[in-house]
């Protein structure tokens, strides 16, 4: 699943390179480093719900939910097995 997002949010933000994919998993950051903006963040959470056919609500679209590829990825669990 980690791959997946990782590939999903490479081509969205073409200017994240790979020691750059490595750091977000961990530290986070897209936001304050300038990765994305609030209109990109509307963007990746559409295309995240389409690929991977999940629905978030209104209690997932907190920023700390999508500062790391990590807190992505456990969100994106918890909707999937709901």
């Amino acid at each position: 699943m980690e791959n997946r997002l990782i590939k999903l949010l490479k081509e969205l933000i073409p200017t994240l390179k790979d020691q750059e994919i490595v750091e977000l998993s961990e530290n986070g950051g897209m936001l304050k480093r300038g990765y994305i903006d609030s209109l990109n963040l509307i963007e990746i959470i559409s295309k995240i719900e389409e690929e991977f056919n999940i629905n978030f609500v209104d209690e997932d679209m907190k920023m700390e939910n999508f500062d790391t590829i990590k807190s992505i990825v456990r969100i994106i669990i918890k909707r999937s097995s709901h």
